[in-house]
């Protein structure tokens, strides 16, 4: 492992094609120990993370175009994802600090500059088509049955994950792409998601990036986007709510772009359990009656350790100016790369080049011009037997650390659980982490692990036979 560590050290600063040879070399000696006793006891954590590093150094080789935007996001939505998909595995397998620096330094060195010359290529193309992209779908209607979960910063590789994840529940899913809006950030990109994509337009620079409603002239903010859509026919879902699933319904899940900016390359520690708490939400919203479950998104997002390059654009030739965009000032005359707004072309929008970055240190953003940003996921769910004969959550009953719990419905295997977050089962906050089975009349008490946790927030999960969460209600604790 000493060994390993050294040779990948040595590797951090020198070019991407001897990186990536000196990877494959490190993979065919090192390879064989992951078969080893040693690897079962957790001492080989370096030869665990050469393994998707080796995947990526592979993938990396050549940076692949296309003759239009549109193919070049299809070839990146059919196979392209799984450059992104090896390096956040690589970065997820540095659990410990004394891995950062060799793993976290070889995967920058050969993933960065495919980033580059990918995000060039296609800023290139985009600016030959007459800075256009076609693939979007009109606004999404209302239908019986139709939810649709919007799932801020879904980016292509976690939504593959999110398809598999889904198929080994049971549930099938179709997949799609359409084009995120320019900048993709969720002010913009959201509403051009959404199913009141028509009632909404740009005005100023100054707006910070943000959609107003074309009825009233006002900024477009959470409760006035949930106010259109309830206008419309939408019925506007809380995170543990099932609706009425005879109409339709918008809601959102997951916190992907949130643990993002705050925690920068870390976040590929997280997407496991985002995902896993997604694909809880979804069955259970189809087990309540909804016939068919859209997932959409805003934008992707790049990722890479120790930062994204800085680039310089100077702050009076922009009104608003974040990482990976800016709005230009009117009459501002610059050089910087720029593309017009999706809610209005006549305001400019600056784009750093390539996977550059208008402020340093930044390992986590979004709003620029590349495919990982660009190109986003569309899952399509249809209900089939799921929602049949499932047990549910029927009563909760607080006595101080005691918890009484009711459920109904079939309750072979059925299982119930006290979490802080619902799909962690670490996250269990009773005694040895063991989620308490019911009684033969659906009966369960459970008592918390520790008496200080009283008065916060958590979940009653309501697990089947197989560990899924298959329903789950809010509760403060103790009350």
């Amino acid at each position: 492992e000493r060994k390993l560590q050294r040779a990948l050290e040595s590797l951090v600063d020198r070019p991407q094609d001897e990186v990536i040879r000196g990877v494959a070399a490190l993979e065919a000696e090192h390879a064989g120990r992951r078969r080893y006793p040693w690897q079962k006891l957790g001492l080989s954590p370096l030869a665990m993370a050469l393994e998707p590093l080796a995947q990526l150094a592979t993938l990396c080789q050549t940076a692949p175009g296309a003759p239009s935007p549109d193919a070049y996001a299809a070839a990146y939505a059919s196979a392209g994802w799984r450059v992104d998909a090896a390096a956040l595995a690589t970065m997820a397998a540095c659990g410990s600090p004394e891995l950062h620096g060799a793993v976290l330094g070889t995967l920058r060195a050969v993933y960065l500059p495919w980033l580059d010359n990918t995000a060039r290529h296609l800023q290139q193309l985009i600016h030959a088509n007459g800075q256009s992209v076609s693939r979007r779908a009109k606004p999404i209607e209302t239908a019986p049955g139709r939810l649709v979960v919007f799932a801020d910063g879904l980016r292509m590789d976690v939504a593959q994950q999110l398809a598999a994840k889904l198929a080994a529940a049971g549930v099938e899913s179709t997949q799609d792409w359409e084009w995120s809006a320019i900048p993709s950030v969720t002010a913009t990109a959201k509403p051009a998601a959404s199913p009141i994509a028509d009632a909404v337009q740009g005005r100023d620079p100054g707006d910070e990036f943000a959609a107003r409603l074309i009825s009233t002239d006002q900024l477009l903010t959470q409760d006035r986007f949930a106010a259109a859509l309830k206008a419309r026919g939408w019925q506007f879902l809380g995170a543990h709510e099932t609706g009425d699933p005879t109409g339709s319904a918008w809601t959102e899940a997951g916190a992907l772009d949130k643990r993002g900016h705050t925690e920068g390359w870390k976040l590929a520690r997280s997407v496991e359990s985002e995902v896993h708490d997604m694909v809880s939400r979804i069955v259970v919203l189809l087990r309540a009656g909804w016939t068919e479950v859209l997932v959409v998104t805003d934008h992707g997002w790049l990722l890479v350790p120790n930062g994204l390059p800085k680039v310089e654009l100077k702050a009076f030739f922009t009104e608003t100016r974040w990482s990976r965009c800016a709005a230009l000032k009117t009459a501002a005359q610059t050089d910087a790369l720029a593309f017009k707004w999706h809610w209005n072309p006549a305001v400019m929008m600056a784009s750093p080049p390539g996977a550059g970055s208008f402020r340093a240190g930044i390992e986590y953003s979004h709003g620029g011009v590349s495919l990982q940003e660009m190109v986003t996921p569309v899952l399509r769910v249809k209900a089939a037997h799921v929602a049949e004969g499932v047990a549910r959550l029927q009563e909760v009953k607080w006595t101080g650390a005691k918890c009484r719990v009711t459920v109904s419905g079939p309750i072979t295997g059925v299982r119930v659980d006290v979490r802080t977050s619902q799909g962690e089962p670490d996250s269990s906050l009773l005694p040895d982490k063991l989620a308490r089975e019911t009684t033969a009349d659906g009966k369960v008490t459970v008592f918390l692990e520790n008496d200080a946790d009283i008065g916060n927030q958590a979940e009653i999960v309501l697990l089947d036979a197989s560990g899924q969460v298959i329903h789950s209600l809010p509760t403060t604790l103790g009350q």
